[in-house]
């Protein structure tokens, strides 16, 4: 912990062919933007901005659509990490942002579910998750902010600090265990095992929609 420093990302990913002007952006892994961004982004190929909504959401298909898109990108989430120290996860979090993977998913969309490994990654028994907060901003000048914060489970580590009784987080939950799920019933990752310096996987995905014209956040998330 003394030796942990927060990081600046110069560089976020892009998604910037998603639906007209509009572009898609967050960080890398840790985060799970690159698979908030892919289930938005194959939708988009079904769907425009000029979609009937009243009619959409009482249609089941666009529910299956929902579903399936998120099967496939939720399947690469085992695959990720750290790009710190798991390095074919920064290839593959940049690549799902690409016009090219978008294709790919939606190419292999059906109207029927499909068996588990037709989606792709590797089987694991996965629960819901819980908790967490989440901020959005926008002011009039076009700037906005997205920001997520957590301590982890209920009551994080269940410890609070002697001064000001802060609760402390158990973010190391967030780390995969050989042999055993997590405390969120989440089955252990190889490229999200625990090394001295790096960052657990995690579910947040913070992210911001801006016009690629004007560089305006129209959407924060």
């Amino acid at each position: 912990l003394a030796n942990f420093k927060p990081e600046l990302i110069e560089k976020p990913l892009v998604n910037d062919h998603f639906a007209e002007d509009l572009a898609m952006c967050g960080p890398p892994p840790p985060s799970s933007f690159t698979v908030t961004q892919l289930i938005i982004s194959v939708l988009a190929r079904f769907y425009s901005p000029k979609s009937d909504k009243e009619l959409l959401y009482k249609n089941p298909l666009f529910y299956h659509r929902l579903i399936e898109a998120q099967k496939f990108a939720y399947a690469q989430r085992t695959l990720l990490g750290d790009v710190n120290f798991v390095k074919s996860a920064k290839a593959l979090a940049e690549n799902m942002t690409t016009k090219g993977y978008t294709d790919w998913v939606f190419e292999r969309m059906k109207n029927r579910a499909q068996p588990s490994e037709y989606y792709g990654g590797t089987t694991q028994a996965q629960k819901s998750d819980h908790g967490t907060s989440h901020v959005c901003a926008l002011d009039a000048e076009g700037n906005g902010v997205s920001a997520t914060s957590t301590v982890n489970r209920w009551f994080g580590a269940v410890v609070q600090s002697d001064k000001l009784g802060i609760v402390w987080n158990d973010e190391m939950d967030d780390f995969s265990s050989p042999g055993m799920a997590n405390g969120f019933g989440f089955a252990p990752s190889e490229t999200n095992f625990i090394v001295p310096g790096k960052k657990p996987m995690s579910s947040m995905s913070p992210m911001l929609i801006y016009d690629k014209k004007t560089g305006d956040v129209s959407f924060s998330f």
